[in-house]
This record gives structure tokens, sequence and C-alpha cells, in this order.
């Protein structure tokens, strides 16, 4: 079994460090739902701290999972060097930890999460159930995938490497579209970047305003 990855507090911690203090309780928001089919889904929003708004790549078995995959979703698309050597998070103490530091983990599997936020970016609005479509068959024991964006284009799929498995033909799948649209999709990202510092920026124009106010008064 794959080790435990808190991606929750890793977000916390990457939102803390970008806004140069801690996140308050509740100001990073998780709503989660349940669809007809048992699948746990995830978003997660702060309007101060993030700039859009994150769900889970994948239905999870818990809402549990749910909230972690979404929070990877955040990670994935806003905080890149979470993934990267040297990125990982190593504090904070876990339950029952006594103040012990976790161990570093780092970012798996980003193909499908990846795609999620190509998916939101295309189309310009947090990603819901049914935005990204796989389709999976059996060839001679091999499984290949194909993945479409239905409401950004109905009529290109995207067909991955064969893999012993559906999970990881979906991944395989999600890499290939993620090749595919990555130039379309460059720029979008640097626009959300520039809208990013803009308001980075504004928030500290803000806080300095702010304090100066508060230094006129007492």
């Amino acid at each position: 079994q794959a080790p435990f990855q808190d991606f929750k507090s890793m977000l916390n911690t990457f939102v803390g460090r970008r806004a140069g203090r801690p996140p308050t309780k509740g100001e990073v928001h998780y709503a989660a739902s349940l669809d007809d089919a048992g699948g746990h889904w995830c978003v997660v929003s702060s309007p101060e701290l993030l700039m859009q708004e994150y769900m889970n790549a994948q239905a999870a078995p818990n809402k549990k999972e749910a909230e972690q995959g979404a929070a990877q979703a955040a990670l994935e698309a806003e905080f890149p060097e979470a993934a990267q050597p040297g990125g990982n998070y190593a504090g904070g103490a876990g339950k029952g930890g006594g103040g012990a530091k976790r161990k570093a983990v780092s970012l798996d599997d980003g193909s499908k999460t990846r795609l999620n936020h190509f998916a939101q970016l295309l189309l310009a609005r947090p990603v819901v159930k049914g935005d990204i479509k796989y389709e999976s068959q059996n060839f001679d024991g091999q499984y290949v995938s194909t993945v479409w964006i239905p409401d950004y284009d109905p009529s290109s799929g995207y067909e991955g490497a064969p893999a012993a498995d559906v999970k990881e033909a979906e991944k395989n799948a999600a890499a290939s579209a993620c090749m595919a649209l990555e130039e379309v999709v460059a720029p979008l990202e640097e626009e959300l970047k520039v809208k990013r510092a803009r308001k980075a920026e504004e928030k500290k124009e803000l806080r300095a305003m702010q304090q100066a106010a508060a230094e006129e008064q007492s």
C-alpha cells in the first residue's frame, strides 16, 4: 500500500509561504459531493489564496481521499515546484507525531491531475464531473484508453499507450492529451501567472495601506 501523502497540509504550507502568513481556519475551503455511482468529489477554493477552484482528477472512494485529490490538483496547478527535487513538504507533525517531522513526500501521477488543470484553463471554469471522459478497451490483455474534453473539442480524442490495467491506461491517455494540448495551454498558463502576480501585488498594497492607516490611528 502506498504511503499516505497529506496534500492538504502541503497545500496549506505552500499557500502560506506565498502569502507570507499561515492560512486561517476555513480560509482554504473544501466542498465535497457524492455522485450517483457512489464516487466522492471535492472542490477546493480560497478567494484570497488560490487563483481558482480545483477538483480531484477522478472519483475517490471516500470524502477524505477526495479532499486530498483536490488539494493535489491545486498543488499541481499553482505550485509545480512542489513536485521538484527540494520542493517536497517535510514540515509539520502528523497525528501522534509528537512534533516529529513528516518524511518528505512528492506529488504522484501528475498526468490526470495536470489534464484536469488543462481542462480548467481551456474551459475557463472549474472542471465538473463529465468534463473529462475516458474510454478503455482491452486488446489481447492490454488496455488502451482514449480521453476527451467534450465541451472544448468533442471531435478530438487522445489515445494513450497500452497498459496492463485500466488505471494505467487512463494515465497514459491523459499524458498524451497533455502533450498534444501543451502549446494551446501554455499562453493560458502565462496569463494565469500574470493574474496571480497582479493579485498578489494588489494584496500587498492593500496590506500596506491597512498597516499605514492603523499606525496613524495609534
